[in-house]
């Protein structure tokens, strides 16, 4: 789904959408990012958590 690109790493985004669909469904939430429920494209019964990360929120010390 589009709207949960991470435009910071648009190739790791890209890479997850393939693998994944990601769903409109808050799981949780934290300081750097939000938690949303994800299937598996290869199989739907298949469910996953996916973070999705607020990069800007990130200062190198975190990082390290």
């Amino acid at each position: 789904n589009e709207s949960f690109a991470i435009h910071v790493i648009p190739s790791a985004t890209q890479e997850v959408l393939k693998l994944y669909n990601v769903q409109n469904q808050l799981l949780g939430s934290g300081a750097f990012g939000k938690v949303y429920l994800a299937t598996s494209k290869h199989n739907e019964r298949a469910k996953y958590a996916v973070k999705i990360m607020n990069f800007n929120k990130l200062t190198p010390s975190l990082i390290t």
